[in-house]
């Protein structure tokens, strides 16, 4: 096992650090926009047309349909899977190929490590109030009629503390295929619920509602593999004092108390 290659999505023109050639810029929504000069979505086949609802999953259902190598990914031209949330050298910070490669000697998928919820992202205190939220009652019902044994794991992730965010990941070539074909038919049927009872579909909400399901997939499916999870990193933050401050106060993990303190009064408040 040795080809490697993470889509990086994009929808404008970026300058990111070379992190290897396992890193290949596309840029998402091209079948409606001014081509960059990167890797499409338009081509092969392709969703691009639904890039305004749908976000970055055109590029993850591009490399689903159109990438055969032995380990594929996604992540975002300012978001990677990386050693720490804080560097002062992303080259250094963001996974080569070959480690990408040592790491898959050993797991099957890469995500984002799970990061406290806040209000923002739906996170609710009681079953009573999730029950009225409408990213909830849409992957409900697609989920009752499409795969119910899902059920116990879409209650499990929207009542979690903690979740992984932005629909990035990096996963052995059968299992990626395998979350895109199951996530894809998802989404399709909650976009019939949204347009039959609840309004349509807003810009962006696919993109959204899939970072649920990502974790829904995990919840029921993380006994059959292995995986690892790291820190997402931007890397476009400017190296400054702030940045500095914040590499030693994630060495010494003051970091992971100062974002659990913060959650628990969140979670106080809301109940």
């Amino acid at each position: 096992m040795n080809e490697v290659k993470v889509l990086v999505a994009t929808h404008k023109t970026v300058k990111i650090p070379n992190f290897g050639d396992c890193y290949e810029l596309i840029q998402v929504g091209a079948a409606q926009h001014e081509n960059l000069g990167y890797l499409c979505d338009n081509s092969g086949d392709n969703i691009s047309t639904m890039n305004p609802t749908y976000c970055e999953l055109s590029a993850l259902y591009w490399g689903w349909k159109n990438l055969n190598t032995d380990i594929k990914g996604l992540c975002h031209y300012r978001r990677f899977l990386a050693k720490r949330y804080f560097s002062v050298n992303n080259k250094t910070n963001v996974f080569s190929e070959e480690e990408l490669i040592n790491i898959f000697n050993s797991f099957d998928i890469i995500l984002p490590e799970k990061k406290y919820r806040n209000l923002n992202n739906a996170w609710y205190a009681s079953l009573e109030q999730l029950e009225k939220d409408r990213s909830y009652i849409a992957i409900k019902k697609a989920i009752l009629k499409l795969c119910p044994e899902y059920l116990s794991s879409v209650n499990n992730v929207f009542m979690s503390k903690k979740m992984s965010f932005c629909n990035v990941m990096i996963a052995k070539s059968n299992i990626y295929n395998s979350y895109c074909e199951w996530l894809f038919a998802i989404e399709k049927e909650i976009e019939n619920v949204l347009d039959k009872s609840m309004g349509g579909v807003k810009p962006r909400e696919m993109g959204f509602i899939s970072e649920w399901l990502l974790n829904v997939w995990i919840d029921r499916n993380s006994d059959k593999f292995n995986i690892k999870y790291t820190p997402l990193a931007r890397i476009d933050r400017p190296v400054n004092i702030k940045i500095v401050l914040l590499v030693l106060l994630e060495r010494t993990k003051l970091l992971y108390l100062a974002e659990k303190i913060k959650f628990e009064h969140i979670y106080r408040s809301a109940k």
